[in-house]
């Protein structure tokens, strides 16, 4: 079995994808996801022309997917000119994944500190 590994690029646009595709048919949802993905060719900014909004947010690999698919449906807000049902469904996955950090977070946290108590290294 070929083990894989899933980067957070490809999380990301998995996730857009499929909040695409649960609100819409597939030509046009392909046609969103890519507003959000690719670059922008006509944008006023010379680093848009040559990467897409997700890729802007992934700079530097500091955000975790959650906070990336908020400022995505944020972005995506602001293009429709207010909400919508991809930029909802961005919202809630990207808050139920902004969860899961914060818990892995807290537990990582916490067993650091019963090492610490129990002096285990």
């Amino acid at each position: 079995m070929i083990a894989t590994t899933t980067t957070k690029r490809d999380r990301v646009r998995a996730e857009v994808f499929d909040a695409c595709a649960k609100h819409y048919c597939a030509k046009h949802a392909a046609f969103l996801a890519e507003t959000l993905l690719d670059p922008i060719p006509n944008a006023a900014e010379e680093e848009f022309r040559r990467i897409g909004m997700a890729d802007f947010f992934l700079r530097g690999d500091t955000l975790p997917v959650g906070d990336i698919l908020g400022l995505l449906a944020d972005h995506l807000e602001d293009l429709w000119g207010g909400p919508n049902p991809v930029s909802a469904t961005l919202w809630e996955r990207g808050y139920a994944l902004y969860l899961e950090w914060w818990e892995k977070l807290n537990r990582e946290h916490e067993a650091v500190l019963w090492r610490i108590r129990h002096d285990v290294e």
